[in-house]
This record gives structure tokens, C-alpha cells and sequence, in this order.
């Protein structure tokens, strides 16, 4: 249904001059003068339309009443296609057509495809799982066990490695408040000697000075050999007496100037 809205291409909300306006655009390019060539009657019978409707639209009265009759055709309008559709009967749902039957009775190729494949995929990956449990419980039976670590410390120094010496316990170096670094790696001391050299900062000190002194005296030795079992024998004295520190720095003080006369001062 076409309205005078329609006609002069406006909103039923529109403005009054917003009408006007639309008017005189529609009148001017449809006004027989102007559209002479036009075929037939065409714009003759726009015009008048364009005429017709701005008349009752200008007039807020008669724009009123044209409203209200708007308003009750589209009422009337949408009631008669209610009634209408309560009216007519309920249609009934057509039956599957022979393929649809088909296809709902028997899957189909694809489904059956489909299914299996994803019975193929879950075997697979259950396969799988398996494999990777079974490899990692074959390395952890591969690994060998870590051997058991003594509490005892039983390496020596390389120039005692021919005779062993009593292991030290790893707790009478661990309650000492402080940990010095001597010559040798006090992780491996293996006698209450090297204990006493590594928990006490001047022994450390003296055994450091000596181990300069003798690496010096053995290069400039006539007779290597005997500087080596004079040192060994003097480490066998060093750690048989008792882990006094002022005993062991005055034997410090001893081999030193034996090694080197001119050291008649200690650095410790």
C-alpha cells in the first residue's frame, strides 16, 4: 500500500518543512513543463500524485486524520492476516522422501568410513601410550644405582696415595664455623691433620707458602727424587702427631726454610 509518505519519499516523522521541501524537488522535475518528453502521461500522473499528497500532508489537520486512517488500515490489515492464518488448517509434515528413507535406515558409505577411521585413530593412540610407557620403564631399569656415598672421606693426597692413611669423618670438618683453602681440596681430607690445616686460616696460609716453596725447590733440585721422598716423609711426620695448630705451624716454619734458606720470615 502506497502512502502520501511514499509518494513525496519522506518519513512518516517527518518535519513540515522537510515535506515542503521534498515537494517542490518532486514537483519541479515532474511538472509537465518541465518533462515534456516524457512518454505518455507519466509525468502528468506523477504530478498530480506529488499534488495530491502534499495537500493533505501540509495541513496538520487534514496530516491528522490521514494518520489515524494509516494507523487503521495496517490494524485492520494485520488482524485479516491473523484470522486468516488461525483459519487454515495445520499442514502435516511431509513423509521423507525415498532417499531420505534410504539414508536414515542404512547409513551410508561415508558414516561407515568415518567410523571406522576413528576406531583406527584410537588404536593408534592407545598403541602409542603403550610404547612410550614401556621405554620409559626400560630406562629407569637401564640406569644404573648411583653407589652409595661413605660418610668417611678415605682419598689422600697423590704423594700418600701408597700409603693410606686414616679416613677423617666428613662431620669433623662440617662443625667447623669456617672452611679455609689450602693447597689441597679440604673435601678430601683424610686425617685429623688436614681437618686441623682446613678449619684454621694461618695453617692454610702456611700450607699454600709451602706448596710454592717446594714446586720452586723441585724445579732447581740436582736430585728430584730424593726432594720428593724427603717431602713424603715429612707429610708422614705432619700428620701422625696431633692436630695441634701451633705444633703443625712451627713445622710449617721448619720444611719451609729447609726448602729455602733465605726464608727466614714465614708469610704466616
Amino acid at each position: 500500500m502506497k502512502t502520501y509518505y511514499d509518494i513525496l519519499n519522506v518519513s512518516p516523522g517527518a518535519e513540515d518543512f522537510v515535506i515542503e521541501s521534498a515537494y517542490r524537488a518532486l514537483l519541479k522535475r515532474y511538472h509537465p513543463d518541465v518533462a515534456q518528453n516524457s512518454e505518455g502521461g507519466e509525468a502528468e500522473r506523477r504530478a498530480k500524485e506529488i499534488t495530491e499528497a502534499y495537500g493533505v500532508l501540509k495541513n496538520p489537520a487534514t496530516r491528522a486524520r490521514y494518520d489515524q486512517e494509516l494507523a487503521s488500515r495496517r490494524e485492520q490489515s494485520h488482524s485479516t492476516a491473523y484470522q486468516a492464518n488461525a483459519s487454515a488448517p495445520a499442514r502435516e509434515p511431509e513423509p521423507p522422501s525415498a532417499p531420505a528413507r534410504r539414508a536414515i535406515l542404512n547409513p551410508t558409505v561415508e558414516g561407515r568410513i568415518s567410523a571406522a577411521s576413528l576406531t583406527l585413530a584410537v588404536i593408534v593412540l592407545v598403541g602409542a601410550i603403550g610404547s612410550l610407557t614401556r621405554n620409559a620403564a626400560d630406562t629407569d631399569l637401564a640406569q644404573p644405582e648411583a653407589p652409595a656415598q661413605s660418610d668417611e672421606l678415605a682419598l689422600v693426597q697423590p704423594d700418600q696415595q701408597d700409603q693410606p692413611l686414616p679416613a677423617v669423618p666428613k662431620a669433623a670438618i662440617a662443625r667447623s664455623p669456617q672452611t679455609y683453602s689450602p693447597s689441597f681440596e679440604c673435601a678430601y681430607a683424610s686425617n685429623p691433620a688436614e681437618a686441623a690445616i682446613c678449619t684454621s686460616e694461618a695453617l692454610s696460609a702456611a700450607d699454600r707458602e709451602l706448596a710454592v716453596v717446594y714446586a720452586a725447590a723441585l724445579k732447581t733440585s740436582a736430585d728430584p727424587g730424593a726432594l720428593e721422598s724427603a717431602q713424603r716423609r715429612w707429610l708422614e711426620s705432619r700428620n701422625s702427631g696431633p692436630p695441634d695448630v701451633d705444633r703443625l705451624l712451627q713445622s710449617y716454619a721448619d720444611r719451609i726454610r729447609e726448602l729455602n734458606p733465605s726464608a727466614y720470615e714465614p708469610i704466616f
